[in-house]
């Protein structure tokens, strides 16, 4: 998909205050679905939470994602333990 590293995404997220976020966790992380089980597993592995999808698809949009380009639709990942 890309070589973009999991070290560059999870800087790339920290830079955007994902770690501030997580700790609230109150509206929702939106990612595009083609990388949804990456940015998951990146969390789990390095902020022991595990997301899940609230299944709210967002429409199809293009763009730049963690320096990666998608044309996707986007969901809605949140922490398992408050959905």
């Amino acid at each position: 998909m890309s070589n973009v590293s999991d070290a560059s995404i999870l800087n790339e997220l920290e830079v955007r205050g994902i770690d501030a976020f997580l700790s609230e966790m109150r509206w929702g992380l939106v990612v595009p679905t083609c990388f949804m089980k990456r940015v998951i597993a990146i969390v789990e592995e390095n902020y022991a939470i595990d997301l899940v999808t609230t299944g709210k698809v967002h429409s199809i949009e293009q763009g730049t994602f963690c320096s990666m380009s998608y044309n996707d639709t986007s969901v809605t990942l949140i922490d398992s333990q408050n959905y």
